[in-house]
């Protein structure tokens, strides 16, 4: 059957262009973060189509139309087209581009890559738009291992149902108590054996005319045999695996469902909420599929789940031992980071994107100005941030934190970091210590460029500006920074910002250097020199 999907997307000038989907890894270009997308249903009813696990809604006023517009994210997203009984007939990749009004396509994946390679886990996030990832370092995330699960656990099912079918045997000796006529092999408990009773000592002599008579079909001889058994180290050391990637389904259903619970609405996020239900059908299935494994031969004959050495050989010299070994190993590691390989992890969206880019920027901006500082990355961020970086010297200190947490209720007295009114959260805050003095910068990343837009942001400088405090000091500024200037040009002016403490600043992926030279003279008081 014929499964490409005819499509069309609503282009900036309001006229809808053709597209066409087909099934494979290869992704399709041509659509655009919250630009709007129809695809065609010529399957007929109860076929539906989901994009990263959410069913797509059909069209009230052309039901035969699925409907979907991406929200704000960019990469590439996977569809699955689901036939009436919930299987899926074929999957489709596509290429979301970023919001060409704000950053570039380029510009978007070179902030992806600066983030990657100063912190991985930064660029890791919920939304359905994923990037190809690696496999090394210590960085846990609740998706990836979900992904991973997803992407080796149908492999992995199918590698141990080959194993099932020819297991790997060991020869245990053993011992039995055949009748003289079966008996082929004896050895020295044999004959120690036979020795207590008369008759069977004496044919054991020799005489077998004397003791013929005596000799009866219930005697027998206690002889040595080879049997062959599953409960071998192979089988043993394959089963713990197994049993790993059982538990880490459980527990992965588990902490989503939990984490999903406590999921709150929100415009600019894509929610989980409506990609649970096709997840935890697969979590429970992987999870039902492995215990029906492990309640089967050869792993039922297992005595103990153990990794040895003598398991890991025989596995090693194994094919099919060795594939399904290292398919449940993939689907267990954690890490991101390395050479990006057949893995993806889910984004952040792509305004959060930016702000993570912002702070990798400032971060790297104070290391230049204060390089004879000790620069280490915080194992626990002051305030509670979600990342920290500090730099200390002898009597100089310079934190740089990702969304602190500003405490409310306070008297601006107060030690630490406080707001006036309200638990604040701003995207990045820089704390500088010198001697006896102390200053801090607020900056507020916001995706936006048009007037309305950066206009409407300024609140929340002015709200930092006004109600948070450091030890009870106000922030020396508070500004916006924008992926591109000339939204509003008064607020992006040097004497504007210096007389007023808020303001705004490009910081653009486009221009880099730039953009960092513009933060050290008019936000940080430097001059050219």
């Amino acid at each position: 059957m014929n499964f490409e999907i005819d499509a069309e997307r609503l282009d900036a000038d309001g006229t809808w262009s053709p597209l066409l989907l087909q099934p494979g890894d290869d992704p399709h270009s041509g659509f655009r973060e919250q630009g709007e997308v129809r695809f065609r249903n010529r399957f007929g009813a109860g076929w539906g189509l989901r994009i990263d696990d959410a069913p797509l809604p059909l069209g009230q006023v052309a039901p035969e139309t699925w409907h979907w517009t991406p929200g704000f994210y960019a990469g590439e997203v996977e569809a699955e087209l689901t036939r009436p009984d919930g299987s899926v007939a074929a999957a489709y990749r596509m290429d979301v581009s970023p919001d060409a009004s704000k950053t570039g396509r380029e510009a978007f994946h070179a902030m992806l890559d600066d983030i990657w390679a100063f912190d991985p886990s930064l660029v890791l996030g919920t939304e359905p738009s994923t990037t190809p990832i690696g496999s090394l370092g210590q960085t846990q995330d609740l998706l990836v291992a979900y992904g991973r699960l997803r992407r080796f656990g149908p492999d992995l099912l199918r590698a141990l149902d080959a194993v099932r079918r020819r297991p790997i045997r060991a020869l245990l000796g053993a011992r039995a108590e055949l009748p003289l006529h079966e008996v082929r092999r004896v050895d020295r408990q044999t004959a120690y054996r036979a020795l207590r009773d008369p008759a069977l000592a004496g044919l054991l002599a020799g005489d077998w005319q004397s003791q013929a008579a005596a000799i009866s079909p219930t005697h027998r001889l206690d002889v040595p045999r080879v049997e062959e058994s599953l409960d071998c180290a192979a089988n043993r050391c394959l089963a713990r695996a197994i049993r790993f990637v059982r538990v880490r389904a459980r527990q992965l259903r588990e902490r989503l469902e939990e984490t999903i619970e406590k999921e709150q609405d929100s415009e600019t996020r894509t929610a989980l909420r409506e990609r649970w239900p096709a997840r935890r059908k697969y979590l429970e299935g992987l999870e039902h599929a492995l215990a029906q494994t492990l309640s089967r031969s050869p792993f039922r004959e297992v005595t103990r789940f153990e990794t040895t050495a003598a398991g890991l050989n025989a596995i090693a010299a194994h094919p099919e031992y060795g594939r399904a070994y290292r398919l449940a190993w993939r689907a267990l590691r954690i890490g991101v980071e390395g050479e990006a390989k057949d893995e993806w992890g889910w984004l952040s969206p792509t305004w959060e994107v930016y702000e993570r880019w912002c702070f990798v920027q400032l971060v790297r901006l104070f290391r230049e100005r204060r390089a004879e500082l000790d620069w280490r990355a915080e194992k626990k961020p002051t305030g509670g941030a979600d990342a920290g970086w500090v730099g200390s010297g002898p009597s100089y200190e310079v934190r740089v934190l990702f969304q602190p947490r500003f405490s409310g209720g306070s008297t601006g007295q107060e030690p630490g970091l406080r707001s006036i009114s309200k638990r604040r959260l701003p995207d990045i805050v820089v704390l500088q210590s010198h001697q006896e003095e102390q200053d801090f910068w607020v900056f507020d990343a916001k995706y936006r460029v048009s007037q309305s837009n950066v206009n409407d942001a300024m609140s929340s400088a002015h709200i930092y500006q006004d109600s948070l405090r450091w030890d009870g000091k106000r922030p020396i500024q508070s500004t916006l920074l924008v992926p591109r200037g000339g939204g509003a040009t008064w607020l992006e002016e040097s004497a504007f910002i210096h007389q007023h403490r808020v303001g705004v600043a490009e910081l653009s992926p486009d221009d880099v250097g730039s953009g960092s030279a513009r933060l050290s003279r008019t936000l940080l008081n430097e001059r050219d020199s």
